[in-house]
């Protein structure tokens, strides 16, 4: 019996080598030159998506190894810069920084292998290939080779055949096989094209549309279900984490894909499909920052201990002329002293808003005063972008992960066996957090701009696992998603701290006869008390602008705004980003309900208004009040984010649709600066400005309809604001009775109480003979609270004339149901009724059958005035009964 070997599993090829080598085959039928040079094309591809898919791998580190490899890839016009950035990869100082599943390809290239290995045999039909079109071939001997020298030796070929060479038909077509072999080869080979590669999409609404590039995976079945896993359309590889690889374009159908192809410029550089042909141009504004080592933070910490009133402290030295914001100040004061509860304490808030002023300030308080708790205190930065006057600027940031703050603290401390092996920077931290040292503590850590980690999640689960009670950890973020046990809060500053800084800033200066007092209330009004804002308008005068409004003072200032809001506004979800610039191109505050209103049409692709919403409150995009009586909220937006907002818009896909929902909230009207009215007169003017529009056919009913029908769904008034309109305008009492149901089954308004509302349905119910409905109406209107007596009369009067009427059939059982309540209702109020009051009433016993009651309640009509005709004729009837 012959003995068979298992199977060889076949990988899935990736997408767009795939698509690549069919296309190949297809030009093998039409010539040697064509197949040749189809097959070159293919190896081009491996060569730059096996170095973009390992630049993607690349975690962002604190020397941007990343940015420095992208920013070489794309102003490369050759192969061998690819090739070079290959080599910092496999074997450079990038390596380290490299994804550990990665980290595999990146041996498999750099390693030494034998001949029988895949890399020797690819680089062996390579050199065949070679000296086929006489160039010369490497020497295969018995010594080992490393898999990238493939990619050099390709990169030979193609600048010796395509690039300066002229290999004739014949050569090209006996290299072919020999090529096609090696090619295969090495994509069937290399561990990174065995990870997932896919096109994500993510909607609107959250959910992944996945396109597989190589296989659908179970790890990919469950990317699919997390909408938290990207919020970028693009490329990406599955690794230890999800990589986005933006070196490499595609579409969401996989049918076409776009590389790297130079012709790098001020505004643009190039990418080129090796499939079609098509070409796409891509911004240069994100790689034009420099890629040469940055200058440290202003605040970063020092680089050794120095000993302050007792206490041990990196801590840089504070904002020089700081203004006081006593009440935040004290507030932070309080957190840190009590070391008993809330051992990790957040400092929120946008960017430039003081966060890491007022933190610095507070600590060198605590430090200098008599009873400071703190033995240690520790200020770690992971700034990477300082806000000056003059404008934004990049520094290179002291940490950016656990190791790196480890790796620091460890360097402050000086632990006697930091150079023994085996000493772990990061179990000493870890200690010392835990307050498992002798002799050491309490410890204050500090780590500020904690958004720009690189993964903010790892270090704040790490930082809440070790932390204990004496010590504590302060961060300072401009996300809240990490608010640890308790958050502070910081928003702009008051009008008096506000006013002390436009002085002291003007004064410092030299502007202060260039500052009127007109633009100085302008100024803090518009910054919201932003102290960066306001300190740079103030720039901008020494820089010679004139005093022009500050909105446009602040719109010229692109760099500015991108460092305040890009990271931010880059971590949010698309629906976030759509209700963003929604609200970005509409220059005044308005009820979220609107803003849910008319982007919820039917129209727009639905998404969670509200969950983004909450999204942009939590990353300071969006500033949320609430009114006292419904809990709505009213959503305004800071000058600066609506201008950072209106520049993302004006390139946005969304813009027409934005534009469209914004002529909905047109509607809502502007709310006047530091005034905002009750929800239901906001509700009442966007109606009275729907009729207006609709009585003179500029808009339809169709258009608006959702959006009125979504308030009555929310609001109740909004019903009754409904029922008017469908009844002034299209005199439809159906859909008139129809809202007003709807209003009495929720809640009812100041400006509407729910009897009236019964009351007008009555009248339409009478309108159309149906009585024993009208007759439910009236009394429904009768069971509220405090209705006033003569009204209470009157409806008993209606109540009894509807019974009066032979075609209206009530069973005795109904009856008791209906109207007792009305009789109860009467009876409370007994001592406020005239005489006519006492004879309906009385009607209504006698309905009841209740003949006793009701010739008391006669007799005491009749008490009130002896000549009442309605008293004295029910006192007739009453006695013909026995």
């Amino acid at each position: 019996m012959i003995e068979r070997s298992p199977p060889k599993v076949v990988r899935p090829m990736l997408l767009p080598i795939k698509m690549l080598l069919a296309r190949a085959e297809i030009e093998k039928k039409e010539s040697d030159v064509a197949y040749f040079n189809a097959l070159m094309y293919a190896g081009e591809v491996v060569l730059k998506l096996v170095v973009s898919g390992l630049v993607a791998a690349l975690k962002d580190d604190r020397d941007r190894n990343k940015y420095r490899l992208e920013y070489q890839l794309v102003r490369a016009d050759g192969l061998g810069t690819w090739n070079y950035v290959l080599d910092d990869l496999i074997t450079g100082k990038s390596y380290p920084s490299v994804d550990h599943h990665a980290q595999k390809t990146c041996q498999e290239l750099s390693q030494r292998v034998s001949a029988g290995s895949w890399q020797a045999k690819s680089l062996f039909e390579l050199s065949k290939c070679l000296q086929t079109v006489k160039l010369d071939g490497i020497e295969l001997t018995e010594k080992k080779v490393q898999g990238h020298m493939w990619f050099k030796e390709f990169t030979r070929l193609r600048n010796g055949t395509r690039g300066h060479g002229a290999p004739t038909a014949s050569e090209q077509g006996r290299a072919c096989q020999s090529l096609s072999n090696s090619i295969n080869r090495i994509v069937s080979n290399i561990s990174l094209f065995s990870h997932p590669w896919m096109y994500l999409t993510q909607t609107l609404s959250g959910k992944l549309r996945i396109t597989p590039w190589n296989e659908r995976s179970e790890l990919i079945g469950e990317l699919s279900q997390d909408s938290s896993t990207a919020t970028d359309n693009g490329v990406y590889i599955l690794l230890d984490c999800i990589c986005k690889v933006t070196l490499l374009e595609s579409n969401p159908e996989g049918s076409d894909f776009w590389l790297l192809n130079g012709g790098f410029g001020e505004n643009k550089y190039e990418m080129i499909s090796h499939l079609s042909n098509d070409r796409l141009y891509k911004s240069s504004k994100p790689y034009m920052r420099p890629v040469e080592v940055l200058p440290p933070s202003e605040t970063e910490g020092m680089g050794e201990l120095d000993v302050k009133n007792q206490t041990h402290t990196n801590i840089p030295e504070p904002t020089l002329n700081y203004i006081s914001r006593l009440s935040l100040e004290q507030e932070i004061e309080r957190e840190l002293r009590n070391l008993e509860r809330h051992f990790i304490v957040t400092l929120t808030g946008s960017g430039g808003i003081g966060k890491t002023s007022t933190a610095l300030q507070v600590i060198s308080n605590l430090i200098e005063s008599c009873n400071c708790p703190y033995e240690v205190v520790i200020w770690f930065s992971a700034r990477d972008i300082d806000l000056l006057i003059s404008g934004p600027k990049a520094v290179k940031p002291k940490g950016l992960s656990i190791d790196d703050f480890a790796l620091e603290f460890t360097n402050l401390i000086g632990p006697r066996d930091i150079t023994k092996k085996g000493f772990k920077p990061r179990e000493f931290l870890a200690k010392h957090l835990t307050g498992d040292t002798e002799g050491i503590g309490p410890i204050l850590f500090v780590f500020d701009n904690f958004e720009t980690t690189t993964s903010p999640a790892e270090v704040f689960n790490w930082l809440d696992e070790f932390t204990r009670s004496p010590n504590k950890v302060l961060i300072t973020s401009r996300h809240r998603e990490f608010t640890g046990d308790r958050e502070v809060r910081v928003s702009g500053m008051t009008r008096s701290e506000a006013e002390k800084l436009v002085t002291q800033t003007a004064k410092e200066a030299e502007v202060e006869a260039k500052l009127s007092k007109g633009y100085r209330e302008e100024l803090i009004s518009q910054s919201n008390g932003h102290p960066y804002v306001i300190k740079l308008m103030i720039g901008e005068l020494v820089r010679g602008s004139s005093q022009g409004r500050p909105e446009r003072i602040m719109a010229a200032q692109e760099e500015v705004l991108l460092s305040l809001f890009d990271r931010s506004y880059e971590r949010l979800s698309l629906a976030a980003k759509r209700v963003f610039l929604t609200l970005c191109r509409w220059n005044s505050s308005v009820p979220a309900i609107a803003v849910e209103a008319v982007i919820l049409r039917p129209v727009n692709e639905w998404i969670d208004v509200q969950g983004a919403i909450s999204e942009l409150v939590q990353r300071f995009l969006v500033y949320q009040t609430y009114e006292t009586e419904t809990d709505e909220a009213e959503l305004s937006i800071p000058l600066a984010a609506r201008l950072y907002g209106t520049r993302k818009l004006d390139v946005s896909e969304w813009q027409a649709s934005i534009e469209a929902d914004v002529s909905f909230l047109h509607l809502w009207g502007a709310r006047k600066r530091g005034y905002t009215p009750e929800l239901g007169s906001r509700i009442e003017g966007f109606f009275n400005n729907v009729a207006k529009e609709l009585a003179n056919n500029r808009l339809s009913l169709k258009e608006v309809q959702p959006i009125l029908e979504f308030l009555t769904t929310r609001v109740p008034y909004a019903s009754v604001l409904m029922a008017r309109l469908v009844s002034e305008l299209y005199n439809d009492s159906t859909q008139e009775e129809k809202y007003l149901m709807k209003y009495v089954e929720g809640s009812e308004h100041p400006k509407m109480p729910a009897r009236y509302a019964w009351k007008r349905i009555a009248n339409i119910r009478m309108s159309r003979d149906d009585y024993k409905g009208e007759l439910h109406a009236h009394v429904q209107s009768c069971r509220y609270s405090k209705v006033p007596p003569p009204e209470l009369s009157n409806t008993a009067n209606k109540i009894n004339n509807i019974l009066s009427f032979d075609s209206v059939k009530v069973s005795r059982e109904e009856k008791q149901f209906l109207i007792k309540g009305v009789v109860d209702a009467l009876l409370e109020i007994e001592d406020e009724l005239n005489s006519t009051d006492f004879s309906r009433l009385a009607w209504l016993q006698l309905h009841l059958d209740e003949k006793n009651a009701a010739r008391q309640t006669v007799a005491k009509g009749l008490k009130l005035d002896p000549d009442n005709q309605h008293c004295i004729g029910l006192k007739q009837r009453l006695s013909d009964f026995h």
